[in-house]
């Protein structure tokens, strides 16, 4: 949340930026930004980062009867869902786009289709690329149905282990890194 709310007040960029060198220029400081962001915050901030960090806390506790709640009750339906889902969070797929939009920005004169597109690829690398792989390495928590208790924690190390790096959602952290881009640009109420 603090990376992509220090992005958001950034400058805005262009296509020409990321091949030129501005894009990374404004990545490392808007990475700046997003570091010092908590040392200004007043309470409404701290409150809101203490009941997001209360909740998910809370929500962790339950994690086992909840996904296997979940897995009892999949159906045709909801496994669709999830593949969409997964797909909106797999930089696989939203890296290119992303970087496909802002061309066709670029192209077609579309100003602020260029802009969100590049404030995504910069959100993206930037918040659920270091920022959230920082927090996967600080925290080392099981993946649900690897083979260990869903509430296990290893603790901070660089043991790089797939099943050990479920926290915090690398999918989860992109689809919003780019969503949060994308509102940034467009006011629009489907957006």
């Amino acid at each position: 949340l603090a990376a992509t709310a220090a992005f958001a007040a950034a400058e805005p960029l262009s296509m020409a930026g990321v091949v030129t060198g501005p894009f990374w220029i404004e990545t490392a400081r808007g990475t700046g930004r997003a570091v010092a962001a908590p040392l200004s915050w007043g309470r409404r901030e701290w409150a809101v980062a203490a009941g997001v960090t209360g909740a998910t806390l809370g929500l962790m506790t339950r994690d086992g009867a909840i996904r296997g709640w979940m897995q009892s009750h999949r159906g045709r339906d909801s496994d669709g869902a999830a593949v969409v889902g997964n797909a909106l969070g797999n930089g696989a797929y939203v890296f290119p786009g992303l970087g496909l939009a802002a061309l066709g920005g670029w192209w077609s004169g579309t100003t602020r289709l260029e802009r969100a597109a590049v404030r995504g690829l910069e959100n993206g690398l930037v918040g659920a690329g270091i920022f959230n792989t920082a927090i996967k390495f600080l925290a080392h928590r099981h993946r649900p149905g690897g083979g260990g208790p869903p509430d296990a924690w290893d603790g901070p190390s660089l043991e790089n282990v797939s099943a050990r790096l479920s926290f915090s959602s690398g999918h989860t952290a992109l689809a919003f890194s780019v969503a949060t881009a994308f509102t940034g640009e467009y006011d629009e109420p489907w957006v």
